[in-house]
């Protein structure tokens, strides 16, 4: 990945402002490693380690749930993943649950929730 890429990644994860992605697109050769780059990045304090770890891996795309920028997986459980969580509009940082998806009933699961 190039700095090039790094920066549309960044733009589609919506994790960065357009005003520092247009700084970010000035200050690296177009062909520079991206790892170099999420280091300058990591060093200013962009971006979190689990943030630079999900955009590297082609998986930033989910960075942003509604309101809400994850900064850091915290636990995981039967019902969901918890993560660190900041507000963009109120700047709050929670711990933010989000659930797994059901499944949906088949075969006897479906019969049982019939009768329910």
């Amino acid at each position: 990945m190039t700095a090039t890429e790094l920066i549309e990644a960044l733009r589609r994860s919506r994790v960065l402002g357009r005003k520092p992605l247009e700084r970010l697109a000035l200050a690296w050769p177009a062909d520079a490693p991206a790892e170099r780059c999420v280091d300058d990045l990591l060093a200013a304090g962009l971006v979190t380690p689990f943030q630079a770890e999900e955009i590297l891996a082609g998986r930033g795309g989910w960075l942003r749930i509604g309101p809400y920028r994850l900064l850091a997986r915290l636990g995981a459980g039967a019902g969901g993943v918890v993560y660190k969580a900041e507000h963009s509009l109120l700047g709050r940082v929670v711990a933010l649950k989000v659930m797994k998806r059901r499944k949906r009933p088949t075969g006897r699961r479906k019969a049982r929730a019939a009768v329910r």
